[in-house]
């Protein structure tokens, strides 16, 4: 893919997965965002397009290899290496915010944490029920996508709701110790269930619905 303020976010990083960092540290999300051109995200971040492209042209080159291999191995991947992992991560999470709770925003990030792991836990309930059994078919319909996507956005909600309680996973040094680790722990759960989403959204379902036509 040639590097062009025209080219979607989610498709950037489809094509080329070096430019995450870049991304990550200009606070352009490649994943809820994904959707949006980069000259428009830009330009929704007031963020000056020159400089942007540059650094972007400047990323490591890294092929993504899901964008080739088959659709059962892609599957696979997405069961074994993502679903119980983001799960387990919700989980730590959940308990870590109980620890936390003597700071003022635990109770509220607790709350968005716990329904945030129901809703994953019935989402990636029926892509392994539904889902995937479709795509493997080769019947996959863009009803059951669309229902997909919806549930992605929830969790991008979610998301942003635990950025803007947690100061973006950034803990104070004076905060208490529960704190900082519940912080680290979100950060790394917020990078994987994007990674995951993108994954699905831009890679897995466009191709799935090109393979059904």
């Amino acid at each position: 893919m040639t590097l062009s303020l025209d080219n979607t976010l989610g498709d950037l990083v489809a094509h080329q997965p070096g430019v995450i960092p870049v991304l990550d540290q200009l606070h352009l999300d490649w994943c809820a965002d994904g959707h949006r051109s980069l000259e428009e995200a830009c330009h929704q971040a007031h963020l000056p397009v020159a400089p942007v492209l540059r650094e972007l042209a400047q990323a490591p080159t890294r092929p993504n290899r899901w964008l080739h291999r088959g659709l059962d191995a892609l599957v696979r991947h997405l069961i074994v290496d993502h679903h119980a992992p983001l799960v387990a991560q919700l989980d730590d999470a959940v308990s870590l915010a109980v620890a936390a709770r003597p700071h003022p925003a635990a109770d509220e990030v607790l709350w968005v944490l716990a329904h945030l792991r129901d809703d994953l836990v019935a989402h990636l309930a029926q892509e392994e029920r539904m889902v995937f059994p479709s795509i493997l078919a080769g019947t996959t319909a863009w009803s059951s996508v669309n229902q997909m996507d919806h549930s992605h956005h929830d969790a991008f909600v979610a998301l942003s709701l635990l950025r803007r309680l947690t100061g973006r996973y950034h803990a104070a040094p004076a905060s208490p110790p529960a704190w900082r680790e519940l912080c680290q722990a979100l950060a790394r759960t917020d990078h994987r269930l994007r990674e995951h989403l993108h994954l699905e959204t831009f890679v897995l379902f466009p191709r799935a619905l090109r393979a059904a036509s």
